[in-house]
């Protein structure tokens, strides 16, 4: 027996690609720094500022060699 399908009232997988895509339109042809200091700035939302500045601010980190060495032993 089929069970009548519920109207969401709100669609999460919807939002998440409307929110990347706006999201990629705003960063569309910015710098490294330019798209650092975006993901940066602090919400205008008041519910979320308090939150916001309890995360570390993004940097940049320069990536590590495979095999570099890091000081450890490798075992094997």
């Amino acid at each position: 027996m089929k069970t009548e399908q519920q109207k969401k009232s709100f669609d999460c997988m919807k939002w998440l690609r409307e929110t990347r895509d706006r999201i990629n339109e705003e960063l569309e042809g910015m710098s490294l720094e330019e798209q650092r200091r975006w993901f940066n700035r602090r919400p205008s939302d008041p519910a979320l500022a308090e939150w916001w500045e309890s995360i570390p601010e993004s940097r940049i980190v320069k990536p590590r060699r495979i095999g570099a060495h890091d000081g450890r032993e490798r075992e094997g």
